[in-house]
């Protein structure tokens, strides 16, 4: 059977993030989570 690389494990092999790029992207998630729950409450109040 012959294994295929995809893009991703191929970037997978040349970076890991490290443990504060994690943070900060679980960080930036959380938030845009948030602001787009609020302007959708601002759109509909409206």
């Amino acid at each position: 059977m012959v294994r295929v690389e995809t893009p991703i494990t191929a970037i997978a092999k040349r970076w890991t993030p490290s443990t504060k790029v994690v943070k900060r992207a679980a960080l930036s998630a959380i938030m845009m989570s948030v602001f787009i729950i609020v302007t959708g409450g601002a759109v509909r109040l409206t």
